[in-house]
């Protein structure tokens, strides 16, 4: 959808693919790199990145340092440090990678943890300890250096 330049020749844009050709793809790559500059609320890439045994190499922001621990990834605002992580790809294995994601991310765990919270709201626990209120909003674009 559009063009797209890239400076490096073993880097490949592939544009729309469908689920077929991007399995494929996440197959062959040594990586995802998910260089988000917001705080991304859930980023369903990662966790098929994961899944097709794929180290994730993107930035602090968000929910990523709550889905990418140091077994499956590298997290950073510098554009050297992961340049250099990536350039190590291999120290990060692919059955560690599907192995995370298949124990944390699958519907038995999520509907379990579903359940769980019901239970704690309808014995009558508070979930938040103080109400929400409206915070100031955070810049739209966070470092990424």
């Amino acid at each position: 959808m559009g063009f797209r330049f890239t400076l490096d020749p073993i880097a490949r844009f592939h544009g729309m693919v469908d689920n077929s050709k991007k399995y494929k793809v996440m197959e062959s790559s040594k990586g995802l790199v998910f260089p988000v500059c917001w705080n991304e609320p859930f980023g369903l890439a990662i966790i098929e990145s994961l899944f097709s045994g794929c180290p994730v190499f993107g930035t602090p922001y968000g929910s990523l340092p709550e889905l990418v621990p140091s077994e499956v990834g590298f997290l950073s605002a510098s554009s050297d440090q992961l340049a250099e992580a990536m350039k190590d790809s291999q120290q990060w294995k692919p059955q560690v990678c599907r192995d995370y994601a298949v124990e944390n991310f699958n519907s038995k765990k999520m509907a379990l943890s579903y359940v769980e919270i019901y239970e704690r709201v309808l014995a009558g626990e508070i979930l938040n300890k103080e109400p929400p209120s409206l915070k100031k909003p955070e810049p739209k674009l966070l470092p990424f250096n």
